[in-house]
C-alpha cells in the first residue's frame, strides 16, 4: 500500500475531535478518536513511516503526539502545559512546534524527547 497517496487531517471539535487517514477518493481508511481532545497541526513523515500532531489538551495542558501511518502504534512524545501549539514540523532528529500562548517555536527531540525554545518573537510594547 502507498502511503504517499493518502491524506490525512484533524478534526478539531471538543466532542468529536480525530485525526483521519483517507485516500485521495475521500475513502476514510482509519480513524483516532479514542482520548483525542482538540488536535491541530500534522505532519506526515514518509522517511520515518510516522504521523505527528500537535494537541490541546483540558485546560492548559498539550502534548505532541505521533503514530504509525495507519494512525496504529500511538506514542506521546512530549507533554506539558502553559502553551498552546497550533502547528509543526520535522527533521530528522526532532519535530518543532509553534506555540501561540508565547509566540514561540520549540524543538522536541524524538530520541530523548527533550524540549527546547529555539525562538520567541520580541513584542513592542503600546502605550
Amino acid at each position: 500500500m502507498s502511503y504517499r497517496r493518502h491524506l490525512y487531517w484533524t478534526n478539531s471539535q471538543p466532542s468529536t475531535s480525530n485525526i483521519v487517514q483517507a485516500m485521495k477518493n475521500g475513502t476514510i481508511l482509519n480513524t483516532h478518536q479514542k482520548d483525542v481532545f482538540l488536535p491541530r497541526g500534522i505532519i506526515i513523515d514518509h522517511y520515518a513511516n510516522k504521523v505527528y500532531w500537535v494537541e490541546k489538551k483540558y485546560g492548559d495542558e498539550y502534548s505532541i503526539e505521533s503514530s504509525d501511518l495507519e494512525l496504529k502504534n500511538l506514542s506521546t512524545m512530549h507533554t506539558g502545559s502553559e502553551k498552546e501549539p497550533m502547528d509543526i514540523a520535522n527533521s530528522n532528529t526532532s519535530v518543532y512546534w509553534t506555540d501561540q500562548m508565547t509566540n514561540g517555536i520549540y524543538k522536541t527531540n524524538m530520541a530523548t524527547t527533550q524540549t527546547d525554545r529555539v525562538y520567541t518573537e520580541k513584542r513592542s510594547q503600546r502605550e
